[in-house]
């Protein structure tokens, strides 16, 4: 029996409080006293095809709720046998057994006013049913502001969990709808009205046709004399409820687990709208199903564009688009807004002030919370650990700790901060329970399964205290990363992925080993948080003082985590060399014990390492194909994915591939859109990473894009004055500056100067770098005075910072050259180019493709001075760089440009020469680039006006 929305007694199964469709049978009734056993007390509700009773089993001593067939069992067709259909729903509920599908205790038939009907005694539920959940939850601010959406998620999300007990054992519901779903007052989801349910691959008149699909479970699965192979309806009829079929029920075809999909998705978009996808009605609303004509999408209340997308995806017409499970499904729902996917947008919706942040802090407070009573609730004692370690005093000493005054960004941080860290607690409380249910309740995980996501969860629940303890520390330092150190919090995910988790070494055998092991991961944590926090020689030292103790330890899996930590510690520190050894021998040790996890992190580490702090950057694509490779074998998450490739990208801008860095770091920026909602903090990071590379590849609005989308994100969460923004002003300033909108230019970079100038936490770097832009904007308005004393600033800086011999500092050398050549200081400007020359060779090696700029602008130098023979040597040696790597349109035409005019004017082949130099105009012409399409016909024309062309500043 299912109740339509207009019905009085929309509460099916259940004490339906909130409404008064119970009547007691004291009052005149046509109704029943006693069925079988039974007792009967109350109506809770009546609908076309049958009554429900709370009823009374004096047997087992329990309520229950009884289903009670209107009619006989005489008058009905054989396509329409209700008493068919009852005990088909019995059948169907009796076979699946999950907490979130009801009961079944009993099915029997009683001989009623001479006729014999059919009972069904099933768990009577104290609560509501999702559709009067949904009608009153809609009236409340919260969901209109967006902040009941994790809620909706998590109480469809069990629906889908029965749902997909049910597609266990071979049945699909086709009938999924609010009606069709309790919400208990114990918190649990339990799915009903299982009456229309049938085997996989039956079509909506029941045939026995097979679906296409390759499903676990069929028909074929169940006894031949089960009443669920009856065919109740006739062939091609169309069965459900119209307004949550999917469009192959509409069409008659066969139906699936994917078919419950749809429904679900579908009453989830109506939850988190208010309105359903569909807008017509009657035969109308069928053909906009079938054609997928969804409604616009409703601005309010906001919902995050993951989440959308995968109701979406769930609604797709075609069966085989959708999810491959449910239970594939439900996972996308959980982390699109839970867990290590945080979205940005709870950030605003939970917390407004860090005064308001105590309000969360009642979940995790045990006295307010019932279900962390051991002997209540055995799986819910994880709000009562949670509440050990982020409670209402440490939020009030951390609020204390971060609020520095004279700080400006302090209290934005503050907020983001504190709300980072309650929805990380709030997603650890969630998967500390999911874990225990899975096992004690579900039993559907093993003791050695749980074993391993407990341990892990201990793991991010030590990260967090030392994360909570590092910034408490009152340290203005610990402000400005305050937010990075939230949310460089392990991934809780991993927690709950069995297929990760299973390959996983076995924990320690005796309690002792496994608290010395926990003992040294839980003080790995507190290294991990002084590295987000940037105290690299804190770190170091903290971890180099571990390694001993480790060693003691007899669990040989702790050798290479240790050693890991070592060699990333190093790494963090400067020291890229010992790193390298270190991380190998970690890595080493990691493939003989069959630790693949490790393995993955360490080639991920010894990319970054090898290929961009050493300058080895094909040796750091090797070890970032390994990575892939074992990442192909063991698995990995968006987020992780989205890191491989970041660094991918950056090694590949180290060899100046920058064509295929350009494609990697795309697809990291498409992974990290899977990891994370659009205006989450990670994503910051993201696109000032892709901005950076578009930069050096001189596309530059796609760079001042990706800069500007950073920059946006950045201010959501730390404000506009914070100093991890200072590049990105100084970022979008030389990008405006390169595209010659100065004004623009320079406003950024007086942002980032002021920034520089009045934070204490400006570093060094900051400082060298801004000046340097400030150079290139003089450069490009053609103040050279004003640009060499901006470089000689700068090259003072980074000489000190960095030594005399690091890459960086050729960069500034070679536009100190590019300015005093345009003061007519040739001697000086030679020989800034040739130290900038061999500052590349040292640290790259003699075929570097980055060498190219170097050596034109040497050239260049030259063959405007009449020294076209000398240039030839270093324009032939670029030439063959260029031939040897991908094509880079504006280097390519520039090397042209000079190497034609040197064959010319020296005399070696003025043929070739001319060719060369009418392609690279052509390619200027292409690439817009008037200011060197004029000085380039200039040339041709034989007008030897003032040549004020210049390298590329910065190289």
């Amino acid at each position: 029996m299912s109740l339509t929305r207009a019905d009085a007694s929309s509460a099916t199964l259940t004490d339906e409080r909130s409404t008064s469709t119970g009547r007691s049978l004291a009052a005149p009734s046509e109704h029943p006293h006693r069925i079988g056993r039974y007792t009967v007390v109350q109506v809770l509700g009546e609908g076309g095809m049958g009554t429900v009773f709370s009823a009374y089993d004096p047997q087992l001593d329990r309520k229950v709720a009884l289903k009670l067939m209107h009619g006989g069992d005489t008058a009905q067709s054989e396509h329409t046998n209700p008493r068919a259909r009852l005990l088909r729903e019995a059948q169907a509920i009796a076979k699946v057994t999950h907490p979130n599908v009801i009961h079944v205790y009993d099915v029997g038939t009683v001989e009623l006013d001479g006729h014999t009907q059919v009972f069904v005694a099933m768990e009577q539920v104290i609560g509501q049913s999702l559709r009067t959940w949904m009608d009153a939850l809609w009236q409340t601010e919260r969901w209109q502001r967006g902040e009941a959406v994790r809620e909706i998620v998590e109480v469809m999300a069990q629906a889908g969990r029965g749902l997909a007990a049910a597609h266990a054992s071979g049945l699909v519901h086709r009938d999924f709808k609010p009606d069709n779903a309790l919400l208990g007052d114990d918190g649990l989801v339990r799915v009903v009205d299982f009456g229309l349910a049938r085997p996989f691959g039956a079509s909506q008149g029941d045939s026995q046709e097979d679906s296409q699909e390759d499903l676990s479970a069929s028909h074929e699965d169940l006894p031949p004399s089960s009443v669920l192979q009856e065919r109740l309806t006739v062939t091609g009829a169309v069965v459900g409820t119209p307004a949550y079929m999917a469009p192959e029920q509409f069409r008659g075809a066969a139906t699936n687990g994917r078919t419950d999909q749809f429904a679900l998705c579908l009453t989830l978009y109506e939850a988190l709208y208010g309105v359903r996808p569909f807008t017509e009605r009657g035969y109308r609303r069928a053909v906009a199903v079938m054609k997928g004509d969804m409604r616009p999408r409703p601005r309010v209340p906001p919902v995050p564009d993951r989440l959308h997308a995968v109701i979406e995806r769930g609604l797709r017409t075609e069966p085989r688009e959708r999810f491959d499970s449910m239970g594939a499904l439900v996972d996308a729902l959980r982390l699109s807004v839970a867990g290590r996917w945080r979205s940005g947008w709870v950030a605003g919706a939970l917390v407004v002030g860090v005064s308001a942040a105590v309000l969360v802090a009642t979940r995790f407070d045990p006295a307010a919370d019932p279900a962390a009573d051991p002997a209540a609730d055995p799986c819910g004692t994880g709000a009562r650990r949670m509440a050990e370690v982020w409670n209402a005093e440490r939020r009030d000493t951390l609020g204390q700790a971060l609020q520095i005054e004279g700080l400006p960004y302090a209290a934005q941080v503050t907020q983001s901060t504190i709300a980072a860290l309650d929805r990380y607690a709030q997603g650890w409380v969630e998967g500390h329970r999911d874990a225990c249910e899975a096992t004690h309740v579900r039993h559907e995980q093993t003791g050695a399964l749980l074993d391993k996501r407990m341990i892990c969860l201990d793991q991010r629940m030590a990260a967090i205290d030392a994360s909570i303890d590092e910034l408490s520390a009152g340290d203005p330092d610990r402000v400005e990363h305050a937010l990075a150190v939230v949310d460089g919090l392990p991934a809780l995910s991993t927690c709950a992925d069995g297929a990760v988790l299973a390959v996983r070494v076995a924990p320690p055998p005796d309690d002792a080993t496994r608290q010395q092991v926990a003992a040294v991961r839980a003080e790995l944590q507190r290294v991990a948080a002084k590295q987000r926090l940037r105290a690299f020689d804190p770190a170091l030292a903290l971890v180099v003082a571990l390694v001993p103790r480790a060693e003691a330890v007899d669990y040989a899996p702790l050798q290479p985590e240790i050693l890991l930590h070592h060699g990333r510690a190093q790494a963090l520190a400067q020291q890229a060399e010992p790193a390298e050894d270190t991380l190998h021998r970690a890595l080493l040790r990691a493939q003989a014990l069959g630790m693949d996890e490790l393995v993955l992190e360490a080639a991920m580490e010894l990319a970054q390492v090898v290929g961009v702090q050493r300058a080895q950057p094909k040796a750091g694509i090797g070890w970032a194909d390994l990575a892939e490779a074992t990442a192909q074998r063991v698995g990995i998450d968006p987020a992780q994915r989205a890191e491989l490739l970041r660094r991918r990208a950056w090694v590949l801008v180290e060899w100046g591939l920058d064509r295929e860095a350009i494609a990697i770091a795309q697809q990291a920026l498409t992974a990290a859109s899977e990891a994370y909602a659009p205006d989450d903090y990670e994503m910051q990071g993201v696109h000032s990473s892709l901005g950076s590379v578009y930069g050096r590849l001189r596309e530059l609005d796609d760079a001042r894009q990706h800069f500007e989308r950073s920059l946006e994100i950045g201010r959501q969460h730390l404000g506009p004055d914070h100093p991890l923004l200072i590049g990105t002003y100084r970022n979008l300033g030389n990008v405006y500056s390169a595209l010659h909108q100065l004004d623009q230019a320079r406003a950024y970079l007086e942002k980032a100067a002021e920034l520089t100038e009045r934070l204490p936490d400006a570093s060094r770097e900051d400082r060298a770098l801004i000046v340097n832009a400030l150079g290139n904007l003089a450069y490009n308005e053609q103040r050279w005075d004003a640009a060499q004393g901006h470089f000689d600033e700068a090259l003072r800086l980074r000489e000190a910072l960095l030594g005399p011999e690091h890459p960086a500092v050729a960069r500034t050398v070679n536009s100190l050259a590019n300015t005093v050549l345009q003061l007519g200081e040739l001697q000086y400007a030679e020989a800034l180019y040739l130290r900038s020359l061999r500052i590349r060779e040292a640290a790259h090696g003699p075929d570097h493709p980055g060498l190219v700029i170097a050596l034109d602008n040497l050239a260049m130098m030259l063959v405007r001075n009449g020294r076209a023979r000398e240039a030839l040597s270093y324009l032939e040696r670029g030439d063959a760089l260029l031939a040897a790597n991908p094509d880079v349109p504006g280097q390519v035409a520039s090397h042209r440009y000079w190497l034609g005019r040197a064959l010319v004017e020296s005399g070696e082949d003025r043929a070739r020469g001319q060719t060369l130099v009418h392609n690279a105009l052509e390619r200027f012409v292409a690439l817009g680039d008037e200011g060197m399409r004029q000085q380039i016909e200039a040339w041709i024309q034989g007008r030897r006006r003032p040549d004020r062309s210049t390298g590329r500043a910065g190289g």
